[in-house]
């Protein structure tokens, strides 16, 4: 497998993940559980070290609980 093949397999594996954090939050975000809150503040918040720029821009356009809010913005 070439450079160019493992790059757009990455690529894929990349968007695969973003699209299965983003169904399982949005799921979820109206559960009234602290426990489901907390988890999904968790999530947005060890993603968005990652990758800042889509925490920022998904807590922007997206309602979540104010745990979630606060919790997952943390390090954004």
């Amino acid at each position: 497998m070439g450079a160019t093949s493992r790059y757009r397999a990455s690529i894929r594996l990349e968007r695969g993940r973003i699209a299965n954090l983003q169904t399982a939050i949005l799921t979820n975000r109206g559960d009234d559980d602290f426990f489901i809150q907390k988890a999904i503040s968790w999530a947005l918040r060890d993603y968005g070290k990652v990758n800042p720029e889509w925490g920022r821009a998904f807590v922007a356009n997206n309602v979540l609980s104010s745990l979630a809010r606060r919790e997952g913005c943390k390090y954004l």
